[in-house]
């Protein structure tokens, strides 16, 4: 018969404290085999959960540095030298971002590299709009230039080929840059050619029997000049004279215009010298079929109106003039 209250009837008090010493252990052990394995779960779960965190980050930082990349491959496109780009406030919020990113701080890096990249692309945009205006202004530049060298006799020829194949190329930042290689080119010529120019010993040889004028630095011959002398009842005087005065337009003795107008002599109360086609007051231009085939002047040599242009820029008053038979 079972003794009510009790766990074990019929046995012994030591040995029924014993058998509770046992059960308690028994019922203890589990009770830590479970908080050991809860924690264990628990120590399994937070290292996944760290794993898929860092794992995140990792996908983060990656979006991130591709986002970077992004930006800095449309800066290598931004040409700063073009009138009106600036990269001041993209470059801001990229250095913001570089700030963010050693600092950890993810939200704020993905903020600043976004704006920075909407910002680069903006800039890219404005660039597009300006490059076509900008090449037009070099080229034209570059025609201008090109027609200075070729006044002053500057080794221009290659330059002006290269112009020509870049203006078959539609508009580009490329191409932009070719042209201001050739501008920094063309400059050094005309630089080198200029100083040429003033340390030359320069001279003018007008053979009459040839219509021409040669053109000498260091009594090397740069240039030939077919020309017109004076008529039979006016002809040219020959010997050897000098530049005496230079004057742009000049109003002659036979009621006439010269353009680029360069005494050499006296003749009475006049001056012989060189010039262009001359034109009256009504516009009428003399002459100028004549010019290496007739002597058709009152005693002056007359050029074409842009050799004339050429050798008034290139002679100085003082530059000496050798007129022969």
């Amino acid at each position: 018969m079972m003794v009510k209250g009790k766990i074990f009837p019929g046995v012994g008090k030591i040995t029924r404290l014993v058998l509770y010493l046992q059960l308690f252990a028994f019922f203890s052990f589990l009770i830590g085999m479970g908080i050991w394995s809860f924690r264990l779960q628990e120590k399994k779960l937070n290292q996944t959960n760290q794993f898929w965190q860092q794992t995140l980050v990792l996908l983060r930082l990656h979006k991130l540095q591709k986002k970077a990349e992004s930006v800095q491959a449309n800066y290598s496109r931004i040409d700063i030298e073009l009138p009106g780009i600036s990269t001041a406030s993209a470059d801001f919020f990229l250095s913001q971002y570089r700030a963010a990113i050693r600092n950890k701080e993810l939200r704020r890096a993905a903020y600043f590299i976004e704006v920075a990249d909407r910002q680069s692309k903006a800039i890219l945009a404005q660039q597009n709009l300006i490059i076509p205006k900008e090449v037009q202004r070099l080229e034209k530049s570059l025609d201008d230039n090109l027609r200075e060298g070729e006044e002053i006799f500057a080794v221009v020829d290659d330059i002006k080929q290269d112009l020509e194949r870049l203006r078959k190329r539609q508009s580009s930042l490329a191409k932009l840059k070719q042209l201001r290689r050739l501008m920094f080119v063309l400059a050094g010529r005309l630089a080198q050619r200029r100083q040429e120019m003033a340390e030359a010993e320069k001279k003018i040889v007008v053979v009459k029997s040839d219509l021409r004028v040669y053109m000498y630095e260091n009594d090397k011959l740069i240039h030939t000049i077919p020309v017109s002398l004076g008529r039979q009842d006016h002809e040219t005087r020959s010997g050897e004279f000098k530049i005496l005065d230079k004057i742009e337009k000049a109003w002659g003795y036979y009621q006439i215009w010269m353009p680029y107008w360069m005494g050499i002599y006296f003749a009475g109360s006049s001056e012989n010298g060189f010039h262009g086609i001359p034109w009256d007051s009504a516009g009428v231009r003399y002459w100028e079929k004549d010019i290496g085939k007739n002597n058709v002047t009152y005693g002056c040599i007359m050029a074409d109106d842009k050799e004339m242009r050429r050798l008034y820029n290139w002679a100085e008053v003082g530059t000496k003039v050798i007129i022969q038979d």
